[in-house]
């Protein structure tokens, strides 16, 4: 009884072995002569849009190779994707690798909808201001010594998972184009690469990301402009990132700034701007903090605002000091990391608060007995600096009334 108990196993078995075998040796035959075809028809009949795509190859054990697609307005020369193993309960096909080389995507803003044309589009919300809390705790940290993983998930929540051990995107290239400026701001994210590890889906849970972009408009290339890395866990709204923006000129888009900000207006020769932000959320708190530094900041010789040039001078020279370019703290701002919104105004009196504490040769002037302690407010550094925050201030609730 036994014996023949081991031997229907064994035949089960055997049955078994053969069937994913013949399924599978299907599902390569499929995909290798008639994928192609079935997926231009599918993206052509779901989106109406011509989907063109040279190659699809499925190889031993499971790798999947896609050469030279273009669809709308996403295309890439090389996409490959190799599956290591399959967990079950859940179901969780993990893959060790996808790698996709040459994307190009071009993105376009028209008034409230920004698209990817035929994949993606998103509708702007009206923007309203949110509350900006004085109380910080910006020294939160999240407890990340036990990495989450779709284990850690109720199996209910989850009944099918995908997890990706490594995503590389190489040479990415990203145009994008605002139709809400006049004339239209156009820029291009180039040399983009973007690296991630321990993807999950269809739940964001944590996983860590590294990317790197250059920039390039009609008229200026600025090299290795973008740098971020960190982790985000989206599912439990945890996060912690740096973003550093290397050597941002500021004339690149002198077009689109509004009157009074535009170098004619400034008699700026030339400045450049860094920008150093870090993000931290904690049970979806998160805190904004960064710096910025400007560099080379040179004014016209011979200047047709003489008087304002001086003041911005001393404004620069009141700001603290960091390989000799000025620079200030951006003061910490506590949102929501699912729906992140700002008050620009309460954004401003903190900035001109800090400012405040930081124009050095303000305070020496007063302890030098040149300046009264009840008149610093009146000093040409401190109300330039003011002013500019105000200006800034007024340009991006323009900007937010004319969407709405």
């Amino acid at each position: 009884m036994i014996e023949k108990l081991g031997k229907l196993i064994l035949a089960l078995v055997v049955v078994a072995v053969v069937l994913i075998v013949i399924s599978y040796v299907g599902l390569m035959i499929y995909v290798n002569s008639q994928g192609k075809s079935f997926i231009e028809s599918y993206l052509s009949t779901t989106y109406g849009v011509q989907a063109e795509i040279k190659q699809i190859k499925l190889s031993f054990p499971f790798t999947l190779v896609i050469s030279d697609f273009s669809c709308g307005d996403v295309s890439f020369s090389h996409a490959y994707l190799r599956l290591e193993r399959v967990k079950f309960d859940p179901v969780t096909p993990i893959f060790s690798r996808l790698q996709i080389d040459g994307l190009k995507v071009q993105v376009v803003r028209q008034r409230d909808e920004v698209t990817i044309e035929p994949f993606w589009r998103y509708k702007i919300a009206a923007s309203k201001d949110a509350p900006l809390l004085d109380q910080v705790d910006v020294n939160r940290k999240v407890d990340i010594s036990s990495p989450l993983t779709a284990s850690a998930v109720p199996k209910r929540d989850i009944p099918f998972s995908l997890i990706i051990r490594e995503i590389l995107l190489k040479q990415i290239t990203l145009a994008y184009t605002d139709y809400t400026f006049v004339p239209p701001l156009e820029f291009t994210l180039k040399d983009t690469n973007v690296k991630l590890k321990d993807f999950n889906l269809p739940k964001l849970l944590m996983f860590y990301f590294d990317v790197s972009a250059s920039m390039e408009t009609e008229t200026r290339k600025m090299p290795d402009i973008l740098k971020a890395d960190g982790w985000l866990d989206w599912f439990y709204k945890n996060m912690e990132a740096q973003v550093k923006v290397d050597r941002y000129d500021y004339l690149t888009f002198d077009k689109q700034y509004s009157r009074g900000f535009k170098a004619y207006d400034l008699d700026l020769e030339q400045a450049f701007l860094s920008l150093l932000v870090e993000l931290r959320a904690a049970d979806n708190d998160l805190v904004i903090s960064g710096e910025v530094m400007f560099e080379d900041v040179a004014f016209k010789n011979d200047p047709l605002r003489p008087d304002k040039v001086e003041s911005l001078q001393n404004a620069l020279a009141a700001l603290k000091k960091k390989d000799d370019n000025p620079y200030f703290n951006l003061p910490p701002l506590k949102t929501k990391l699912d729906h992140p919104s700002i008050d620009m105004g309460q954004v401003t009196a903190r900035l001109q608060q800090l400012t405040m504490q930081n124009v050095g040769d303000v305070l020496d002037r007063v302890l030098k007995g040149e300046t009264d302690i009840k008149n610093i407010e009146d000093d040409p550094a401190v109300k330039t600096i003011k002013n500019l925050f105000r200006g800034v201030e007024a340009i991006i609730k323009d900007k937010f009334k004319s969407e709405e």
